[in-house]
This record gives structure tokens, sequence and C-alpha cells, in this order.
């Protein structure tokens, strides 16, 4: 079995014990399958991702509140994600580099890197030096597009009238309002 081995130069991940059953009852393996040796497989690295440093930078629509004395708030409906010039808005959490293996030759198995994000810049915002993080340069909303590009706006525009369905409109920049602001 040794000679075997050394004939297929198979050096790492040998069975030892199940090559010692082997010789000690041949005639129980004879005719079957069965692996005397085994790699190590390769983890592949993990992708670098781009977080946002608060939960609250997506824009979200909320359900109206249900009051203690049980009225209902329908002026606080929609946060209106803000950020003040110089706040850190997202920051890049680095790729995992993977871990190689071994086949049952003994050579290396190179596993896939971890590839490292790319910001995803847009208006009014800066990378630091470090490449690390993405910062305001202006008072305003955030702003995501489809794309996952981050912007920073001074205008929030309301697409239609503000009435209950917008709620309370607090924002640090300008609006603009394409419709009627109807009463209450």
């Amino acid at each position: 079995l040794r000679k075997a081995i050394i004939n297929a130069k198979v050096t790492f991940g040998i069975d030892e014990q199940k090559l010692h059953d082997i010789s000690q009852n041949v005639s129980t393996f004879k005719g079957e399958q069965f692996s005397i040796a085994q790699g190590v497989a390769a983890q592949n690295g993990v992708d670098g991702y781009i977080e946002l440093v608060r939960d609250d930078l997506e824009q979200q629509r909320k359900s109206p509140i249900v009051l203690k004395d049980g009225r209902v708030d329908f002026y606080n409906v929609k946060d209106i994600p803000t950020v003040l010039r110089g706040e850190e808005i997202a920051r890049k959490v680095p790729p995992v580099e993977g871990r190689s293996g071994t086949d049952v030759y003994g050579n290396e198995i190179k596993p896939r890197p971890g590839k490292d994000p790319r910001f995803p810049v847009g208006k009014n915002v800066v990378v630091n030096k470090e490449g690390t993080s993405i910062y305001a340069l202006i008072d305003g909303q955030v702003s995501i597009t489809e794309r996952g590009k981050i912007n920073v706006f001074s205008l929030y525009e309301v697409h239609g009238d503000v009435d209950f369905s917008t709620g309370n409109i607090d924002f640090v920049g300008s609006v603009l309002v394409n419709g009627n602001i109807l009463s209450g």
C-alpha cells in the first residue's frame, strides 16, 4: 500500500488508521472503493462591504403613532435622514483574506481573495485620506440611489401636496413643495 501511495505521489492527508485497518484485514475491503487520503479545501475570502454609520440614514416611512390617550399622531409619519457637515456617513468594512488549502499531492490550493469594496461616492460627500470612511461636505439629506451611491442634498423636495401622508417636515436645509400645503 505504501509503495502504491508513493508511486501515485500522494504525500498529504494520508489516513494512517485506514491503511492499518486494510493491512490487518484485506478481505473486508476487497472490491470496495474508499478514500485513503484527503486534502484540505481552501477557504475563500469574504468580500468587504460598505456599512452606514447610523441605521436611520435610509429614508423610512413609519406608521402613525398611537398616543397613550388613544389619539393617533398623523403629523410625524416620515423620517428624513439628515447629517451635518463633517459627519461620518458610511465606513468601509475591509475584506477577510481566505485560507490556503492543500491537495493530496502536497500542493497549495490558493483561496479566492475577498474583494475590497469601492465607495459609492455621490454629490456633496468626500472620502477620507485613508479611504475608510465617507463624510458629508454640507448639512442636508442623505440620499442613496438604486445603485447604492451616497449623496447629501441641501434641498428636500416634496413631489405633490404636504398633507397627512407627508406629515411634518423637519429638515436642516431648504424645502421645495411641488404642490399645495393643505390646512392642518
